[in-house]
């Protein structure tokens, strides 16, 4: 069992606040417009979790912003005979492009909360790294 290396990748969940409102910014996969998920890659030599969580929001999504420092939750999965482990991060937008690196090959969505869980629904592992990150990163309701 302990014969495959496991290769560490890094993810990240786009959102923003607006008007009390969670919105988040979703991407399909490359080998399937029908499949929405979050930008995840692989960490590149002299990267940090978080630096990678960051370049893959650029790259996949077109979104510019601010990995926070707490990870939100990992899983593992296989892929081509690989086994992965990935680990997200909430990365808070600041800046949406309108053009980026794998606009060509993706479809990018910004939805509210209820919709990227409809979005996310046949995914298990997807939908809980949503629910923790609107945990966390959810606006705080004064009490009166």
């Amino acid at each position: 069992m302990g014969d495959k290396k496991l290769v560490e990748q890094s993810g990240a969940v786009p959102y923003f606040n607006k008007n009390g409102n969670l919105y988040l910014v979703l991407i399909t996969a490359r080998n399937s417009a029908q499949n929405w998920i979050f930008p995840k890659g692989h960490i590149d030599n002299g990267h940090d979790h978080m630096t990678a969580a960051r370049a893959e929001c650029y790259e996949e999504a077109g979104v510019l912003g601010k990995p926070l420092s707490n990870k939100i939750g990992s899983f593992k999965y296989n892929k081509y005979g690989k086994d992965y482990r990935v680990t997200f991060y909430p990365l808070s937008v600041n800046k949406i492009l309108q053009e980026w690196p794998e606009s060509k090959q993706r479809k990018r969505t910004i939805v509210e909360f209820k919709d990227a869980l409809t979005l996310l629904k046949n995914d298990d592992k997807l939908t809980k790294i949503l629910k923790k990150t609107a945990e966390a990163v959810k606006p705080k309701q004064e009490n009166l």
